[in-house]
């Protein structure tokens, strides 16, 4: 029952105010929930779209990660290194004592010898190693004082000759050594190249020759033969005709009419 504003029932006829009506209140706030509603719908969908299609970034710039490669070593490690030390001097006893020197900073020597290639060396020392083994070369040369020869003699191994020559004077202190060969630092995350061996039988300054291919000898047509005509058959002369002889009468002629 509704009351006016005197506090009694409304009289007859009488219409209340729109903003006292309930029914007008309840429909004002739906309209406005729907309307809420729509509006959040519609600003969720054209944040959403702009930012997938970079009108603009929620949350600051997209930054995408890239790995890097990491750096290239220069180096191997000692404990990785498997050498050979000769002599080519007249020095008795230097290739034990280079080879002990080497033992001592981590290197792995298996033969101790003297050189017996014939060629002088004039450096203090002279590195042969094959396309494994570059790294190690490195390595090797980096512990001698001196102009050192690095020469490439295409073995198949990770092996390194350190043949040490007239001009052979000290060995590299140790702090010094381990500082030219020490690692290179790398980034965290950085993505690792492995480059593979170049094949010393391969020269790239000498293009590859293709064979020649052999030459084709021309293959003659088989001759062909006329045909042969098949042999006529042999003509056979009809039989002489012989004459029809009338058989002459049994009987004698009867004497002639008068």
């Amino acid at each position: 029952m509704w009351l006016s504003e005197s506090g009694g029932p409304p009289p007859r006829g009488e219409v209340l105010p729109e903003r006292m009506d309930p029914q007008a209140r309840r429909r004002r706030r739906q309209a406005w929930t729907f309307g809420t509603l729509v509006s959040l719908v519609l600003v969720t969908g054209i944040v959403s779209l702009g930012h997938a299609m970079r009108w603009w970034t929620v949350g600051g710039e997209h930054v995408r990660s890239v790995r890097v490669p990491c750096p290239a070593e220069t180096a191997e490690d000692p404990t990785d290194v498997t050498l050979a030390v000769y002599n080519a001097t007249t020095r008795f006893g230097l290739a034990r004592a280079v080879a002990r020197e080497l033992q001592a900073r981590g290197f792995r020597v298996d033969t101790i010898s003297n050189d017996d290639s014939g060629r002088p060396v004039a450096a203090a020392a002279v590195v042969r190693h094959g396309p494994y083994g570059r790294l190690a070369a490195r390595s090797v040369a980096a512990q001698v004082v001196g102009p050192v020869t690095v020469e490439d003699d295409g073995r198949g191994t990770e092996t390194v000759d350190l043949v040490l020559g007239t001009g052979y004077r000290a060995m590299v202190p140790r702090p010094q050594a381990s500082q030219a060969i020490a690692p290179v630092p790398t980034p965290v995350g950085c993505r690792r190249v492995t480059a593979a061996p170049v094949d010393p039988a391969a020269t790239p300054s000498t293009p590859a020759t293709t064979p020649a291919k052999p030459a084709v000898q021309p293959t003659k047509p088989p001759s062909v033969q006329p045909a042969t005509q098949p042999p006529k058959p042999p003509v056979t002369q009809p039989p002489a005709s012989r004459p029809v002889l009338t058989p002459a009468p049994t009987t004698p002629p009867g004497p002639p009419a008068p």
